[in-house]
């Protein structure tokens, strides 16, 4: 049996020209691209997620865009198991392109997605009960009695993860930090079965702002904002994707909460935010080869062109 095909990573903030790059390297190889966007992967939410174009479709072979129904929920475990099942059956042929901005999405593929087992509702309800009668701060007490190591990484006010803390502790006959430690040992990361190679995308801030810019400017030309409203028509209003960066301002504009002669400058500054915090995150990875997407793109692109021909 032959060794499976490289999977690439082409990674970084938002507005950066990965698409692009992924679309001029698979077109030169032969390799197909993934979707690593926790947007691009809804059906109906088509131009504020900078979707490829139908032609680029045609072009180029795309996973895991565009496959989840309008409505439906969709989760960083569920990306993981479907982002495994293409690995496994495109590495056979052909190298795989990873692409997307999605942190979290690129975590739970390479390293896995730890979920926390299901609750007993009578279990919840005694501890939400509890909460409201004696604070947080005393269950929290009862996980530092039972589980340290997991109390220490949780702020005895953040009753969100007290709850879900103390859900696991009487609910299951293993403490939070035991899970952890299985699931460690049981999920195999992604660099142990295939060859792996990470890119990222950077640009001046400056020139970033520009880029954002230009793109949410042609995006409500397209027609963002009534897309938007023919899907909070539908009642769509809570569904995950209308609470991302550009829907969220488009919702808050149609109900009344944002002028709309405001809504290009706050889509902007969100998307900012939001390339800012894909950065941070980002950054944590050393084993991630930077390049600046306006004065390094071709270099990038020879510099992937070289590893997977080498791969062949």
């Amino acid at each position: 049996m032959s060794s499976p095909k490289p999977v690439v990573f082409i990674l970084g903030p938002t507005a950066t020209g990965k698409s692009s790059l992924a679309m001029s390297v698979a077109n030169a190889t032969g390799s197909c691209i993934l979707n690593a966007d926790s947007v691009q992967v809804y059906e109906t939410i088509q131009i504020g997620a900078a979707k490829p174009s139908q032609e680029e479709l045609k072009e180029v072979d795309h996973f895991l865009v565009g496959h989840v129904h309008e409505g439906d929920k969709y989760t960083a475990g569920q990306f993981r198991q479907e982002a495994l099942e293409v690995l496994k059956l495109q590495t056979a042929t052909r190298p795989v392109l990873v692409v997307g901005g999605s942190g979290f999405y690129v975590q739970a593929l390479e390293k896995g997605m730890f979920e926390l087992p299901p609750t007993d509702p009578a279990v919840s309800q005694e501890i939400e009960r509890s909460i409201k009668e004696q604070g947080s701060r005393v269950l929290w007490d009862e996980i530092k009695k039972w589980d340290p190591e997991a109390a220490a990484k949780i702020a005895p006010e953040d009753t969100y993860r007290v709850k879900r803390a103390l859900e696991v502790l009487r609910g299951q006959d293993k403490t939070l930090t035991q899970i952890r430690e299985e699931f460690k040992r049981q999920t195999t990361n992604l660099k142990d079965i295939y060859p792996m190679i990470k890119v990222g995308l950077r640009v001046d801030r400056k020139k970033l702002a520009r880029r954002v810019r230009d793109r949410i400017e042609k995006m409500l030309e397209e027609g963002l904002l009534h897309e938007v409203e023919s899907l909070v028509a539908k009642g769509l209003t809570l569904w995950a994707p209308l609470q991302s960066v550009g829907y969220k301002e488009c919702v808050a504009v149609l109900q009344g909460e944002l002028p709309e002669q405001d809504l290009p400058e706050a889509i902007v500054t969100s998307t900012m935010q939001l390339a800012k915090k894909q950065m941070t995150w980002f950054r944590k990875d050393n084993e991630i080869i930077w390049f600046d997407s306006e004065q390094e793109i071709n270099k990038a692109h020879q510099f992937l062109l070289e590893k997977l021909t080498l791969s062949k």
